[in-house]
């Protein structure tokens, strides 16, 4: 019998659920199959997208059996054994599946990588395993990334969008739309940032519920937006949820493989503020309104069901099954006995009695330790980022010293994971109880400790004299203790300044800097002010040290149409009591606008046009990242590290008159900026208005080049697995040098 893809004579007709079943029943294309599902279908028991393709498979006529590898992961080749003859073998998600089950099947293997290839590295081993017969993968940028590392054939690899549960997401009768904006879904800080400044101007709802209750809040609104929880474009799930209860959406730029039309079946927005104008043109237009939300519903219905999505997965399988009935059993069931047998075994054997199968079967995750502060200030950011690279494999743990303030409570800061350290007795911010120290390590069974600007040396001696694996992310370090860092077994060095510093260590490695592209993103490449350049300056707790005050004395004697925005977590009149004056003066002028608050990120470059940052001293100076990725040119200092991040096309470096040393004896010195070289620059872009637009998308250009986090730490999780534990032996000097360090500093 001969297969055809029934896919354009379904997409060719305005048709639904009901029709796409007939097709299958009319033709001979349409052969029934026994699919083989492998997902976590009882762990989303209810909303998953597994459970509605499933009810989809059925409701074609195919019959499946499936199994939830997260669920049953102890006894994966026992569940095998219990499934019947089948004619394909179709994989979702699959973290950490073992590779030898599916070597056991003689039948046509189709992997569905549901999550983004970029995020979900995890996934990369079943890209590479070379099993799979096609894949299916999210987006067009994802199937690039599996071509270009040459993973797969790009014909093997075909878009496979998210739908909707024609039963679950629907219209209702009789529902009063008594809501005038609707957001459902997690918060993060991007989207709280567009809703806080949508709720300025809208009666906005937030909710988080899912299945029966979100198609329900979906009726009640008028209008139902969708917000992308990071700067990286998608088409998410909801909206084909939202169109398949009828609603009028409005949505930011959708990604490329997005197949509905803005302006028919819902309204797109490139911009907060065309949002902005979108929402209030159409809450006074119900007629509008139910004519686009009746359009795209009848977009949904027809083409991006989950039964559609479902149609289309079995159209795939069914040219890859043999014309005939194979002879050979679907599984290899000797090996997969010989597999249960290591199932059953003893998980405390010794390991050389194991195969390379009971890894994969039995995954231990690196569980990594960061010890660090943790509440809103750079330093912590910094080990947030760590800590999010980390968790793609690994379980990550954090001990938050309570040498400043606490940030227990916040849900940006605190989860399950996180331990908050008692206050220390000693006046050294960076020391804690020791016990408390031992009994988290123990608790979590941590094997690998990241230190962050750990100055107080006990707990570092410690586990190095303990055997646990030990690192540091470098930053804050005297000529005095540079040779106590021969106390870790590895050192990470984000610039190339610190890692110049530290290149005598045998497991220094520099990891170049970057940020959360998707956080750090911006809201428009077009002037904050038509006709004036906005500068804006971050001087977060230490405005002395981010060089604020020459920023104001450049500043103040500059000339044209520009205006400063300074974000400040204290009161800048108080610290710089000398230049009270000044700021009074500009603020009268309406030239300078102060923000004296701490604001989580992504913070407020979206209130400038240009980043000023003339710093005296940075250990990495991460806020010239952030600004890059939101589109913001940088004006700073032609001194590392910050110089590290320009080039001619990002921003401009401005000389320096004066290197001096700090009072603390840190190791690298302080900077002035030249004040007149720093008011030229800036009135350069004054000049050069016109040509602002493209600066600013230059800059993102940038940053999506040199600065992106996720890419530049894909090796992460690897590295700690690969550095070696240095013996205590080979530490001996090191280990006097930091017990000598801590006497004399006690004396």
């Amino acid at each position: 019998m001969r297969r055809i893809n029934i896919l354009p004579l379904i997409h060719s007709l305005r048709i639904g659920k009901e029709c796409i079943i007939a097709i299958y029943h009319r033709h001979e294309c349409a052969q029934l199959m026994k699919i083989f599902y492998i997902n976590v279908i009882e762990q989303n028991d209810g909303w998953g997208s597994e459970v509605f393709v499933n009810r989809g498979f059925q409701a074609l006529g195919h019959e499946t059996f499936t199994l939830d590898y997260r669920q049953h992961r102890e006894r994966l080749a026992s569940k095998f054994l219990e499934v019947p003859d089948f004619d394909a073998l179709f994989l979702q998600r699959g973290d950490y599946f073992p590779l030898e089950l599916l070597q056991c099947c003689s039948r046509p293997c189709l992997f569905w990588a549901s999550e983004l290839v970029s995020r979900r590295r995890d996934q990369d081993r079943l890209f590479q395993c070379g099993l799979f017969d096609h894949i299916f993968v999210r987006t067009p940028q994802c199937k690039k990334a599996v071509v270009q590392k040459r993973w797969a054939d790009p014909e093997k690899i075909s878009i496979l969008l998210s739908g909707f549960d024609e039963r679950t997401h629907r219209k209702l009768d009789g529902v009063t739309k008594e809501i005038d904006v609707l957001f459902v879904g997690s918060m993060t800080p991007r989207r709280r940032m567009i809703l806080d400044r949508l709720k300025q101007k809208f009666n906005v709802e937030i909710m988080q519920v899912f299945g029966e209750e979100m198609a329900r809040a979906f009726n009640r609104a008028k209008i139902v937006l969708n917000l992308h929880a990071e700067a990286h474009l998608d088409t998410e799930t909801r909206v084909f949820e939202a169109l398949g209860a009828g609603t009028f959406l409005v949505s930011e730029t959708l990604s490329e493989e997005n197949p509905l039309q803005s302006g028919i079946h819902f309204l797109e927005a490139s911009t907060l503020a065309e949002m902005e104008q979108i929402i209030e043109r159409y809450l006074g237009n119900e007629t509008e309104r139910e004519r686009i939300a009746h359009a795209g519903h009848q977009e949904a219905i027809t083409h991006h069901s989950y039964t559609a999505r479902a149609a289309y997965i079995a159209s795939v399988i069914q040219d890859l099954l043999p014309e005939t009935k194979p002879t050979v059993p679907a599984i290899d069931r000797n090996r997969l006995q010989e597999l249960e047998k290591l199932e059953q075994a003893n998980p405390h054997q010794n390991q050389t009695a194991q195969s390379a199968l009971r890894i994969e079967m039995r995954p231990v995750k690196l569980r990594v330790g960061i010890v660090t502060t943790w509440f809103e200030r750079g330093a912590a950011y910094v080990s947030r980022q760590y800590k999010q690279a980390l968790e793609t494999e690994c379980d990550v743990f954090v001990f938050a010293r309570g040498g400043e303030t606490y940030a227990a409570g916040d849900p940006v800061w605190d989860d399950e994971k996180v331990t908050w350290a008692k206050k220390p007795q000693s006046a050294i911010s960076t020391a804690f109880d020791l016990k408390e120290f031992r009994d988290w390590i123990q608790r979590n069974q941590i094997n690998v400790i990241l230190f962050n600007e750990q100055h107080w040396w006990p707990p570092v001696l410690a586990c190095a004299q303990s055997g646990i694996k030990i690192g540091s992310y470098v930053d804050y370090y005297t000529e005095q203790t540079i040779p106590l860092f021969q106390c870790y077994d590895f050192l990470l060095c984000n610039t190339y300044r610190h890692y110049s510093a530290f290149d005598w260590h045998p497991q220094a490695v520099h990891i170049p800097w970057g940020t959360a592209l998707d956080l750090f993103q911006p809201v428009s490449f077009s002037p904050v002010e038509p006709g004036i350049v906005t500068f804006f300056h971050s001087a977060g707790l230490n405005p002395s040290r981010k060089g604020t005050d020459q920023l104001l004395q450049a500043f103040s004697g500059l000339d044209g149409p520009a205006r400063l925005v300074i974000h400040s977590q204290v009161s800048l009149a108080s610290y710089f009591p000398h230049l009270s004056g000044l700021i009074k003066n500009l603020e009268k002028e309406n030239r300078l606008i102060r923000h004296e608050k701490t604001v989580t990120a992504p913070g407020l470059y979206h209130l400038g046009d240009v980043y000023v940052y003339p710093s005296r001293l940075e250990g990495l100076g991460l806020t010239v990242a952030e600004a890059l990725a939101c589109g913001l040119p940088v004006i700073t200092c032609d001194n590392a590290p910050m110089n590290e991040f320009i080039d001619e096309s990002s921003g401009v470096t401005v000389p320096i008159t004066r290197l001096f040393a700090r009072h603390d004896g840190y190791y690298w010195p302080q900077c002035l900026v030249d004040i007149e070289a720093l008011r030229s620059a800036m009135r350069k872009y004054i000049d050069e208005f016109d040509a602002l637009e493209m600066k600013k998308r230059a800059a993102r250009q940038h940053a999506e080049k040199h600065l992106d986090w996720w890419k530049n730490t894909e090796n992460l999780p690897r590295l700690l697995n690969e550095f070696k534990i240095i013996p205590p032996h080979e530490k001996e000097v090191a280990f006097r040098q930091a017990q000598l360090f801590e006497q004399r500093r006690h004396r």
